[in-house]
């Protein structure tokens, strides 16, 4: 009695390996961060010797880890082999990136039964906790062709079904997008696109419940959307780090009524006690 609507096996293997994932869209020659992949611990040594500092030590695989777990930055070459021996034991051997300057970008698909696209959304991050890359806080919709070829060319290579957001960064020095992810499944920001005149789990569902409809691939552009509690500790870290004009930004984006609100509902209140729960008890414990 459950329709299952999904990619095959072997796409959601690759998106839930970034070692494997990286590999192919190498392959289908899209850009990605300079990655280093050991298999011996002995190779750590050589490789801090010769790493263009800072660098990104990211686990291969997304597990129960919250975001800022799953990923560590090194400025130096002691610092990089302290952090690899601790991601290291907690996942073996942890990719090793270049840290790529520049905003978080997505580009959100839907694809049918025939693995054509069906709906299609971008959003830019503005915002994000922890500061030096993770979950969007405050994010934008934006309409960039160059992010649709990147993202639509992967999720075409992998003959995807379903939903997916492919994450990349926006090199500062050279304007591409490099690939920095797929989360095969809905994405935080979802709120955003539906914000934004594409509404995925309705058109998923009518793609389950095989009904024909024209792609979405129009959507209005500069809707803003934030989750408030996070934001508001991004503001705080970037306060702390003496960043003073993000930390003014997000002041004057309280007073912007026309930003939308990721979670809390003053319509549907109820939710909004264990959300808020939920971060005061996070808090606590850190």
């Amino acid at each position: 009695h459950i329709k299952i609507f999904v990619p095959p096996t072997y796409a959601l293997e690759v998106a839930n390996n970034t070692a494997t994932l990286l590999k192919i869209a190498e392959q289908v020659g899209m850009p990605i961060p300079k990655t280093y992949f050991l298999d011996d611990l002995n190779e750590m040594e050589t490789l801090s010797s010769s790493l263009r500092f800072p660098v990104v030590i990211k686990m291969k695989r997304e597990e129960v880890y919250l975001p800022h777990k799953r990923y560590s930055i090194a400025r130096s070459s002691a610092e990089f082999k302290e952090k690899y021996l601790i991601l290291h034991s907690l996942q073996p051997f942890p990719l090793v990136q270049e840290y790529i300057s520049g905003p978080g970008a997505g580009f959100f698909a839907l694809y049918n039964q025939d693995h054509n696209l069906q709906a299609q959304f971008c959003h830019q991050r503005i915002r994000e906790y922890p500061i030096s890359g993770g979950p969007s806080t405050l994010c934008q919709s934006i309409k960039d062709d160059k992010l649709i070829a990147c993202g639509k060319k992967l999720l075409d290579a992998l003959n995807w079904i379903g939903v997916a957001m492919v994450e990349f960064k926006k090199d500062q020095l050279s304007g591409e997008y490099k690939l920095m992810e797929i989360n095969p499944r809905f994405w935080g920001s979802l709120p955003l696109a539906t914000a934004s005149g594409v509404d995925f789990p309705y058109l998923l569902y009518r793609l389950i419940n095989e009904e024909k409809f024209s792609p979405v691939l129009d959507y209005k552009v500069g809707v803003k959307l934030r989750f408030l509690v996070m934001d508001s500790v991004s503001a705080l870290s970037h306060l702390k780090n003496k960043h003073f004009g993000e930390f003014f930004n997000f002041l004057k984006d309280l007073l912007d009524w026309r930003i939308k609100e990721g979670v809390l509902s003053w319509r549907d209140f109820g939710p909004n006690i264990p959300y808020l729960k939920k971060y005061l008890d996070y808090f606590k414990q850190k």
